[in-house]
């Protein structure tokens, strides 16, 4: 009977520990040293637009990587203010290996697909994070659209262990300036810009009350 107690009160104690360490979306907003990973821009079901992106195949082997790598170079790109937050940290290897995987046959289309809840929920369900902690974040791309002048992208919170998503966000960004990289980089810092200025307050008073 001892024994059955034990086994009992180790696995209430084992479910409480589980609970505490899950993460919810009140955890985004509770402290300024809520712990975050970026985990960068994925691309793996993106969708380019317009003759410029003629080449498929310099798209992924040069421009995944150049923007994922502007954001950590450039303050423009810092999270740290837009999200109220001490410290980011950053871990790109997941997406580096999505976006590497990508078939180049399949990126430049005239008619975009545009990605459903459970889309996003199976992507980050595939991520690598099972044995990591904290809230992860990925801009999850899904419309580079030269013709109307904007990107999608899906801005997703998540629980790094379980891998539920905690809130998910659709944006739309701005593009300007020269040169590819530039030009599209900018509409990732416009929609960095949007949720400092509007989008954390708004996320804060509808999520953490």
């Amino acid at each position: 009977m001892k024994t059955t107690y034990r086994k009992l009160i180790i696995a209430s104690l084992f479910f409480l520990t589980l609970q505490i360490d899950a993460q919810t979306v009140r955890d985004i907003f509770s402290s300024k040293f809520t712990n975050i990973s970026f985990l960068g821009l994925d691309f793996s079901k993106a969708n380019f637009i317009g003759p410029e992106f003629n080449n498929p195949q310099q798209i992924k082997e040069q421009y995944f990587k150049e923007w994922n790598d502007i954001l950590m170079a450039e303050s423009k790109y810092d999270l740290k203010a837009p999200l109220r937050k001490a410290n980011i940290n950053f871990d790109f290897s997941i997406t580096a290996k999505r976006n590497a995987s990508v078939a180049t046959d399949k990126l430049v289309v005239y008619d975009p697909v545009f990605l459903t809840l459970d889309d996003i929920a199976s992507m980050v369900k595939d991520y690598q994070t099972a044995d990591k902690t904290g809230i992860g974040l990925t801009f999850i791309v899904n419309l580079f659209d030269y013709v109307k002048g904007k990107s999608v992208v899906n801005v997703v919170f998540f629980d790094m262990a379980s891998k539920k998503i905690l809130l998910l966000e659709t944006l739309r960004g701005e593009p300007g300036g020269s040169g590819i990289r530039n030009y599209w980089a900018n509409s990732i810092a416009n929609i960095i810009s949007k949720v400092e200025s509007t989008l954390y307050r708004e996320w804060e008073l509808t999520y953490f009350k």
